[in-house]
């Protein structure tokens, strides 16, 4: 079923519910916020991910020997990618996943 409202009202004089308000700004936040590879922000944080991964994939590489124990270079591995992420975010909360 279509919203219903007045005529000549537009959806932000709508009233909203308290759980709805932050739903709406987080949109609004994302429509505004560019991800594209139009932003040098975006361009930025693909190079510092290329550049860590380079520096990580190297290390993990030394690891990998006859009798080496898998789960113990995937640990190393993720160290070394958080130790590597805090230095460059450091104090900066970061959300995690895809």
């Amino acid at each position: 079923m279509p919203l219903s409202h007045p005529p000549h009202t537009t959806l932000a004089l709508l009233p909203l519910t308290a759980a709805a308000i932050p739903t709406c700004v987080r949109l609004v936040l994302m429509l505004a916020l560019d991800y594209t590879l139009n932003n040098p922000d975006t361009i930025t944080k693909y190079k510092t991910a290329a550049q860590i991964s380079e520096k990580v994939l190297a290390e993990v590489s030394k690891l990998c020997v006859a009798g080496a124990n898998i789960v113990d270079v995937c640990e190393k591995g993720d160290k070394l990618i958080e130790e590597e992420l805090g230095k460059v975010y450091r104090g900066k909360k970061i959300t995690k996943g895809a």
